[in-house]
């Protein structure tokens, strides 16, 4: 996408928030949007030259809209498109409900929680939508579970370079996979971003979504915060939420939309964390559940996604936060489920031992935030030569080959 497309776009948004203005200053490398209102002036910067990354316009959007609001600036009520309205369930008018049966009505999530959510961009539980947490909303540039994960696995520098806050070039990576999982979280927790079936007639002849109505049709979609799916992926999102329901049904839990997908921002050793909670029941004996998606569910398979992806630093940081903005100490439970029919689900819990490791690298995440914050200065990986030595168990096995 190139500047231009960049400004008019910002131009397009900023004519929404009355009393606010836009001007542009060109730059070497990224040029700035001059954002306006009252006597306030911020900026957001832009990429010079043409991208290919159709998400970061997206991500500015949000990153427009957050420093409006901090101003004080109040959007108007969003335009809506002026395309026909897209096929949200396939097939809704081929089913048939039994004779006085009342038509199923789906309830405001966040009505029972109003009294929940705090003052925004501060300390509390927040009504967020995913683009605007994914922003980072906070007072300065906040610790997420994925930016914990890396500062303590990879290093500060790949740490900076993940944080849209700090890196102005930080892209968006979009994948099939993170589709069908980001819609499976809708449609299990019942709320989020949604999802669209992509219509059959604007795909290929040999059903990819290539042409060029298509590409236009999932580019609009992701402008609204849609996740753009083919009929046979909605398909499999919804036998997922099925499957999943039924498994957690036999185990006692219900995941209340009400208490799914809380956002919370809190300040922890100094510096300002934050959170997306998938559900957190309003009884604080149950514990804080968290969705993924995966191709193997087994509990050894859990074990390996743990260990790989850092499961552990997520669980200890989460709780951290939670207690934090609500006094809570809670428990933490994984929710894995295969992608793959039969959509299999495991729960999975943290011994002591296993979260202690997890605590004590969130710590470390956080003292590394901090002061790469406050110096500015984000190292990556040590200097010189590394001398590695082979693991036991592969000594092990070379030994008993060898006997």
């Amino acid at each position: 996408m190139s500047a231009r497309e960049y400004e008019q776009w910002t131009q397009d948004e900023v004519a929404q928030w009355p009393g606010a203005s836009v001007s542009f200053e060109a730059g070497g490398k990224h040029n700035r949007a001059v954002l306006t209102f009252g006597d306030a002036s911020r900026f957001v910067v832009y990429p010079s030259t043409p991208g290919d990354n159709t998400r970061g316009i997206y991500n500015k959007i949000g990153d427009v809209r957050r420093e409006l609001a901090g101003m004080g600036a109040v959007r108007n009520d969003r335009a809506k498109s002026s395309r026909e309205p897209s096929e949200r369930n396939p097939g809704a008018e081929l089913r048939q409900l039994v004779v006085g049966e009342p038509a199923p009505v789906k309830p405001d999530p966040w009505e029972a929680l109003q009294g929940l959510i705090g003052q925004p961009l501060g300390a509390g539980l927040h009504h967020l939508t995913s683009a605007d947490y994914h922003s980072d909303p906070a007072p300065s540039p906040s610790l997420s579970s994925t930016l914990a994960k890396v500062i303590t696995s990879k290093s500060p520098l790949h740490a900076w370079h993940a944080c849209r806050r700090l890196n102005p070039d930080c892209k968006t990576v979009e994948s099939k996979t993170f589709d069908i999982g980001t819609a499976a979280h809708r449609a299990l927790l019942g709320v989020g971003d949604d999802y669209v079936a992509i219509p059959d007639e604007l795909l290929a002849s040999n059903g990819a979504a290539s042409t060029a109505a298509a590409k236009a049709f999932i580019a609009e979609a992701r402008l609204r915060g849609d996740t753009p799916l083919k009929a046979d992926e909605v398909a499999q999102v919804e036998a997922m939420r099925d499957a999943a329901r039924a498994k957690l049904a036999t185990c006692g839990i219900y995941l209340d939309p009400a208490r799914s997908e809380l956002a919370a921002l809190a300040e922890i050793d100094g510096i300002w964390c934050r959170a997306l909670f998938d559900n957190a029941p309003s009884d604080t004996g149950q514990p804080i559940y968290d969705y993924k998606t995966c191709e193997d569910a087994s509990p050894a398979a859990c074990l390996k996604s743990i260990v790989s992806y850092g499961y552990d630093v997520q669980a200890a940081h989460y709780l951290d936060v939670w207690k934090a903005v609500t006094g809570e100490d809670r428990r933490f439970v994984f929710i894995f489920q295969e992608k793959p029919a039969p959509h299999e689900v495991t729960l999975i819990a943290l011994s002591g031992s296993f979260l202690d490791v997890g605590q004590i690298r969130a710590a470390r995440a956080r003292r590394l935030w901090r002061e790469c914050l406050s110096t500015n200065n984000w190292p990556g990986y040590p200097a010189g030569l590394h001398e590695v030595d082979a693991p036991v168990w592969l000594i092990e096995r070379e030994m008993q080959e060898q006997f």
